[in-house]
């Protein structure tokens, strides 16, 4: 009881610290911008999440003042068998298709017994999944994934490849199919678990936010909540018998959670499994997304011109876009991380002086402040921790073991398409000189008698290479960050090191 009190309290404090870091990041962010502007700006908000006024049992400050309290009685109703957690909150986040997904937010302690279900259960049963799942595990991730499908591609010149996606996955999946398939399988699950297990499943429909906890909500009879940490259990062991019958069936596949990738050099095999697939939907009453699922392609190299199947060079996993011999990012990635930029892009250069309101004193000495501070903001992004001058180093020098790579590349490590980095990177020096040169155009007049700042006036070239030294005579790195640089450093820690290097996407939930 005393160790599942502190594990409460620990959950509160965690959320009480993130709620905190957002706040200092908030406040950092506007005094960034009140040194841009001459005009007094109102600080920005961060507001307490809504699902904080949900109930008590949400708002961490309340939980962790009574974890003991809340202990004890959680860890009374495990041992008498009545557990069952609070009727959870919901909210909703777009999808990349338009619509929204609707995520559940149970109490803070109901999370703890769920997230300490899931390890329990997984720490026991991890060798009875599938090697080619690799969704909500920490033994594998999505870079072995991309690493898995590279090794058997590469020295393909053609293949026959399947890809479906299920709608709606975790709102589907069945019950008694999750329950006979625990017993199927025969997972080491406890009495008490087996019970938990029904608990979370069964827990009513989360009531959408700015709701309040219901008094009274029916139970759940299909669907398992997205959002909770068991759910992440429950998912894969729904989905493990598909995965048997295609290790059954001989084809090579890759599964994370409803996506999943078939592939085989025999067109019948991979039709059986793709029977197999259809049989298995219908039998879990798991429908097949037909608008996200390509079906059955033949994947050619790109210099392929004709085949006598419908084919295509590449196709989109996880972000990633994966052909025969190159991994480059997926569209939906670039697009993202372009709209990022732009957004950095207008707030440090242009957001001031088109509403004339910019701080002069940031284009005195000669140089002009607001660029470097881009350059900081952009480096972030695409370099993690790094500065320019410790990439270049790394790049020359012995990388150490315990390295540990960030970034828009670090999220990616197997992308090893320098083309489209190139594009990438003549995109984004393209778009900071245009936005210095409307800068320089906008702010010219009112220089004075300042001279003109660097970089005003550089090429894309020149802004490649641009170092300087501060008014008291310090060096400052002005140079472009490149995707290609950050890029062939990941791809020799990855060679040197694994994957293990980059920042792998989270496992776990993270909603809140």
């Amino acid at each position: 009881m005393i160790e599942l009190a502190g594990a409460i309290r620990d959950a509160a404090t965690d959320r009480i610290r993130a709620h905190e870091r957002r706040v200092k990041q908030a406040n950092d962010e506007s005094k960034r911008r009140q040194r841009r502007s001459t005009d007094p700006l109102r600080e920005l908000e961060v507001r307490t999440p809504r699902y904080w006024a949900y109930h008590p049992s949400h708002e961490p400050f309340h939980v962790r003042a009574r974890a003991a309290s809340i202990g004890h009685a959680i860890d009374l109703s495990i041992k008498a068998g009545t557990y069952e957690p609070l009727p959870p909150a919901g909210f909703q986040i777009p999808k990349p298709g338009g619509k929204d997904r609707t995520v559940t937010a149970f109490a803070i302690a109901d999370e703890v017994v769920s997230k300490r279900l899931y390890k329990s259960l997984m720490s026991k049963n991890r060798t009875r999944l599938s090697a080619r799942s690799y969704a909500y595990r920490k033994d594998l991730g999505v870079h072995d994934a991309i690493t898995h499908m590279q090794s058997e591609w590469s020295n393909e010149h053609r293949i026959y490849v399947a890809q479906y996606d299920f709608a709606d996955y975790f709102g589907s999946i069945d019950h008694d199919h999750v329950l006979s398939t625990i017993s199927a399988l025969k997972l080491a699950v406890t009495r008490t678990e087996r019970r938990l297990l029904k608990a979370f499943m069964t827990a009513p429909h989360p009531t959408l936010l700015p709701g309040t906890m219901p008094t009274h909500a029916g139970n759940r009879d299909r669907g398992i909540h997205q959002g909770t940490t068991i759910s992440l259990f429950l998912a894969n062991i729904a989905a493990t018998p598909l995965d048997r019958e295609f290790e059954r069936l001989g084809v090579s596949f890759t599964r994370y959670a409803d996506d999943i990738v078939v592939w085989s050099r025999d067109y019948s095999n991979l039709s059986r499994a793709v029977d197999e697939l259809h049989r298995f939907s219908d039998r879990t009453r798991c429908a097949i997304n037909h608008a996200k699922s390509p079906g059955v392609q033949l994947l050619t190299t790109p210099e392929s011109v004709a085949a006598e199947f419908t084919n295509a060079h590449s196709l989109e996993f996880l972000s990633h876009r994966l052909g025969l011999r190159d991994i480059s990012l997926s569209s939906r990635a670039i697009s993202l991380a372009q709209t990022k930029i732009d957004q950095y892009i207008y707030n440090h250069l242009l957001r001031e002086p088109i509403k004339g309101t910019q701080n002069i004193l940031r284009l005195r000495g000669g140089l002009d402040r607001d660029y470097i501070a881009l350059l900081w903001q952009l480096r972030r992004y695409l370099y993690g921790n790094l500065s320019e001058a410790q990439l270049r180093r790394l790049m020359r020098g012995p990388l150490p073991p315990e390295i540990s790579l960030a970034g828009l590349l670090g999220r990616h490590p197997m992308v090893n398409d320098v083309g489209q980095l190139r594009e990438f990177d003549a995109w984004l020096s393209t778009q900071v000189w245009l936005a210095l040169r409307k800068r320089s155009r906008i702010l010219h007049g009112n220089l004075g008698s300042n001279p003109v700042p660097e970089p005003w006036g550089f090429t894309q070239k020149q802004l490649c290479a641009f170092m300087t030294k501060s008014t008291f005579g310090s060096q400052v790195d002005g140079r472009l960050p490149s995707t290609v640089r950050m890029s062939e450093l990941v791809r020799r820690a990855v060679r040197a090191h694994g994957t293990r290097i980059a920042t792998h996407t989270v496992s776990l939930y993270s909603w809140r």
